[in-house]
């Protein structure tokens, strides 16, 4: 795949691509960018999604 045509944002579209040909750094900017946090085991983290969908 060397286009996405479903992203509006040109620089999101960019990274999506990075990712998918696993360049180095662009899971880094994924993380930086708050898009994906990561946890520490699947418990924290379907702990997280409870609390955010009851309080949101």
């Amino acid at each position: 795949m060397d286009e996405l045509h479903r992203f509006t944002d040109p620089a999101w579209a960019d990274l999506m691509l990075q990712l998918r040909q696993r360049e180095p750094g662009a899971a880094q900017v994924l993380l930086d960018s708050g898009a994906v946090v990561p946890h520490a085991n699947i418990e924290k983290a379907q702990a997280e999604i409870a609390g955010a969908s009851s309080t949101g």
